[in-house]
């Protein structure tokens, strides 16, 4: 059945428009849908951090607790009155009975504050750990036991672990079951245990002990059956310690595998170091889990919710969607057939006149006149009366071309036969390929023989098939190539080198170049023409430069090796000529007192009242070099725990390395500004400081700086250091905190100073470290919260 162009456009026009909004509407509902995807996620994370400050809030308030009843005054007493034969406290007058029972009053107390606490217990390290007060809450009465029911506990772990810590240290035991004599106690209590060592003339007393029901005190149970909203805590290994379903917490306590990975896909925050989890999971169950750290190990809070939401949201939209794809297609469907109908009208005029044409065989004369529209139309029926007045003289023009064209064939064969005979008289070879299976061989040079034994009869009798002659190893990448070329529509490509296997059963190294000859009116191959050079000899040789470049490679890195140690070194020198500059004075000092002793015993000047001066001078020369000694081995001990420290104790101590240094080198120290505490790790900030002061010195005695001068102000809670060495190039500003660069000389700097002390005063002392160019020099800022 015939169908009108105007019909056509109509429905081609109806067909895009509506592809076009479909493919639209689609894309703007999965945009959509990740948008809400997105914001469940953000929902979830914001309220999973919100309940982990809660979880870490109640962990902070028990520490506090531990540590504020351990010293107590009631605990005191107990130290002093079990110390005294009589049991008696003389101090303040009170037996130990008595200081026991205000204990027990104390610990009644915290228990009614915090109904989370439902056994406190001071435990003494005698008798195999024997509690010595111990008070427990049984279904809300708080019951101080009596000292012939008190046990002994010093084989249990929480008890082991916290003998063992320093003062002030706390150990956060494990989330498991509340256990009575080894058996769970029934109904299952989920626990958790803080204590913190007392000490007493050096040595551990007693620890003090909370036990806490972790459901109270992380408040969890306000959470459960939020509709579509699940949360979950679990321990290091990922077993459920809170759950909507009961059966599935603490399964490691009653051997069942009930664990978080086993329901969602959230192996990666158990097994690597990232401290928060985001995903999809099956079903569009939004996840999201964070790690929270519980002393030496850690407990993960997960939420969950379902998709139900972000169901109703994309039923909706997509419904109203489906209503405006179909308005609009229908109002772009009558437009088209509407403007297509007018546009269409001349060209049924110009289809006629070509049939006209096509009839006449472009002998009879055709008018166009009635079709000279303002359009692509008009040009084209204007050159379709053009085209037929010019088709007798092509026709004519046809004939000669003709006559000529067979006179080139000719020519150009002759050509060919000549250019077949250079390359039969040198070492590369021609080949002509036909597009086939095997790759036949339509014609090839009698140099084939040279390179590989055959003759070129061999290969046209299809005696020998060139594709056999291709080494095994090489033959599916060549057979790759090809293809590539010839679905990227190439003219012509160059194989990498490959082996052939000659007659005789030797391997050659070849380069081949090809080009792809096409058919000029299918585009169709219709064969391959290319020509094969022997590289063999130059392939050894090039193989033999590249050992020669892997051995120096070998060289030059055994040379950096030594480099790296040279520069170790050089550090290490750089230390040494501290100490040096440090100690030359003093030495020179006690030198100059033992030469002018003899002139003195000389003179007569020696007595008692002259030794004992003698003695007293030089013992503060050598207090001043042990103290040197002291400051190089406090600088660089390791911090473990943080620590309070005096920022101007700690500036002043780091100086006192360089002072010789900078001393001899004129530069002036200045250190101003009050002082102030900080809580962090002391040699660290020490480090800090002293890159920075070395830098500084470095820049002022490369720049030749008259009146160098190095400032140090304290304010508020910032260290300003500050020179008057011009400052730091532009170019270089923004780079000075990456790791490994450095503007020093090969072998003077590794460029890990500055950057170790960015991350040493971000990571780790909660603070900024950042530079800025200022009048005459550079200042670095190193700011704290805390």
């Amino acid at each position: 059945m015939k169908i009108k162009l105007s019909t056509k456009v109509a429905l081609g026009s109806f067909l895009v428009a509506g592809i076009g909004v479909l493919i639209f509407a689609s894309l703007s509902y999965h945009q959509i849908t990740t948008y809400f995807k997105e914001n469940v996620l953000r929902h979830l994370a914001v309220d999973v951090q919100n309940n982990a400050n809660d979880i870490e809030l109640s962990i902070k308030n028990i520490i506090h607790d531990v540590k504020m009843l351990s010293k107590s005054d009631e605990i005191n007493g107990i130290i002093r009155a079990s110390k005294n034969s009589y049991k008696y406290d003389s101090v303040e007058n009170i037996k130990l009975d008595d200081w026991e029972k205000r204990l027990e009053k104390n610990f009644m107390t915290y228990m009614e504050q915090n109904r989370a606490y439902f056994q406190i217990r001071l435990i003494g390290v005698k008798d195999n750990g024997k509690e010595m007060v111990r008070l427990d809450n049984i279904d809300g009465d708080i019951i101080a036991v009596k000292k012939q029911k008190l046990q002994s506990k010093g084989s249990r772990y929480y008890f082991k672990h916290t003998v063992s810590l320093s003062p002030d240290q706390v150990f956060i035991s494990k989330i498991d079951l509340n256990k009575e004599h080894g058996s769970i106690v029934f109904p299952i209590v989920p626990t958790i245990r803080i204590a913190t060592p007392i000490y007493s003339d050096g040595e551990v007393f007693a620890i003090v002990v909370i036990n806490a029901m972790v459901d109270r005190l992380f408040n969890i149970q306000k959470y459960k059956n939020i509709k579509n909203n699940n949360i979950y805590l679990c321990n290091s290994e990922g077993y459920y310690l809170f759950h909507n379903d009961v059966d599935k917490i603490f399964g490691f306590e009653f051997q069942k595998d009930y664990r978080l990975q086993n329901d969602f896909n959230a192996e990666a925050i158990f097994t690597t170091d990232i401290e928060h989890l985001s995903f999809y999971g099956d079903n569009n169950v939004a996840f999201y889990a964070k790690k929270i750290e519980l002393g030496e190990t850690f407990i993960v809070l997960a939420r969950s919710a379902t998709d139900i939401f972000l169901k109703e949201q994309s039923n909706e939209y997509e419904t109203k969607m489906y209503m405006y794809i179909l308005a609009v297609t229908f109002m772009i469907a009558i437009f088209s057939t509407v403007l297509t109908k007018i546009l269409t009208a001349p060209i049924y005029k110009l289809t006629n006149r070509a049939k006209m044409v096509a009839e006449s065989k472009g002998e009879v004369e055709i008018n166009f006149e009635d079709i000279k529209t303002n359009d692509e139309i008009g040009e084209l029926a204007a050159s379709m009366e053009y085209m037929l007045e010019n088709i007798l003289k092509s026709k004519q023009e046809l004939s000669q071309f003709a006559s000529s064209l067979e006179k080139e064939v000719q020519k150009r064969t002759k050509e060919q036969e000549i250019l077949l005979s250079i390359f039969d008289k040198g070492d590369a070879v021609l080949f002509k390929w036909n597009n086939d299976k095997h790759w036949s061989i339509a014609s090839v040079s009698h140099s084939v023989y040279k390179l590989l034994g055959y003759k070129d009869k061999d290969f046209l009798s299809e005696s020998v098939v060139y594709a056999e002659c291709i080494h095994q190893d090489d033959l599916e990448r060549v057979t790759q190539e090809v293809q590539d070329a010839v679905e990227h529509k190439s003219y012509f490509f160059e194989h990498k080198p490959y082996r052939l296997v000659t007659k005789d059963g030797n391997v050659k190294w070849v380069h081949d170049y090809t080009i792809i000859v096409r058919d000029e009116v299918s585009d169709e191959i219709t064969h391959f023409i290319g020509y094969l050079t022997d590289i063999t000899a130059l392939k050894e040789l090039n193989d033999q430069l590249e050992k020669k470049v892997q051995s120096g490679i070998r060289e030059v890195r055994e040379r950096d090796e030594l480099l790296a140690q040279q520069s170790k070194l050089a550090s290490m020198g750089e230390m040494i000529g501290a100490i040096a500059h440090q100690w030359r004075q003093p030495l020179n000092e006690l030198s100059i007192n033992i030469q002018n002793l003899d002139d003195d015993y000389e003179d007569g000047l020696i007595d008692k009242e002259f030794i004992d001066e003698f003695i007293k001078s030089n013992k503060e020369v050598i207090a001043f070099m042990s103290n040197t000694i002291d400051d190089f081995r406090n600088f660089f001990r390791v911090d473990k725990t943080k620590e309070l420290f005096s920022i101007r104790d700690a500036i002043n101590q780091t100086v006192s390395i360089q002072g010789a240094q900078l001393k001899s080198h004129n530069i002036e120290l200045i250190i101003e500004g009050e002082d102030f505490n900080i809580n962090g790790y002391k040699s660290e900030f020490q480090q800090v400081v002293l890159n920075i002061i070395n830098n500084a010195k470095d820049a002022l005695i490369s720049n030749s700086v008259k009146d160098a001068k190095i400032e140090i102000r304290l304010s508020g809670k910032t260290v300003s250091i500050q020179d008057n060495a011009g400052g730091i190039p532009s170019d270089v500003k923004d780079r000075i905190f990456e790791p490994y660069f450095t503007t020093k000389e090969q072998g003077s700097g590794t460029g890990m100073g500055l950057y170790m002390s960015s991350i040493i005063i971000r990571d780790n002392m909660d603070g900024v470290l950042e530079v800025e160019n200022i009048d005459g020099g550079a200042r670095f800022k190193i700011g704290f919260e805390n």
